[in-house]
């Protein structure tokens, strides 16, 4: 049913994978702590408060700029800018400056 030639084969890049996966994943959730807290010190410089949201669009531009956003029923970390701004990750933009898709 199987090639006998490639079983060998098969299995030893299932136990490569496996031993490199792990590592590769530990790597991406570092990385994405490092943006975190790079975006909360961008937010503390434009004026804003880093603060826990009840949902997914936590006052980030794209939710005024796509009236189809999606936004999702999780706490999540975010920007809270002044009054008639938003957080685009790196700063507090004027919401009237946000271009609409339509």
């Amino acid at each position: 049913m199987f090639n006998k030639k490639i079983v060998p084969h098969f299995i030893f890049l299932c136990v490569i994978f496996s031993l490199i996966f792990p590592f590769t994943i530990q790597q991406e959730a570092n990385a994405a702590r490092l943006s975190s807290y790079q975006k909360k010190t961008s937010c503390q410089k434009s004026s804003g408060i880093w603060r826990r949201f009840e949902n997914s669009c936590a006052n980030f531009c794209f939710a005024y700029s796509d009236p189809g956003a999606l936004c999702l029923a999780v706490m999540s970390y975010s920007c809270q800018c002044p009054e008639n701004k938003c957080f685009d990750g790196k700063t507090c933009l004027d919401i009237k400056d946000i271009k609409t898709k339509k």
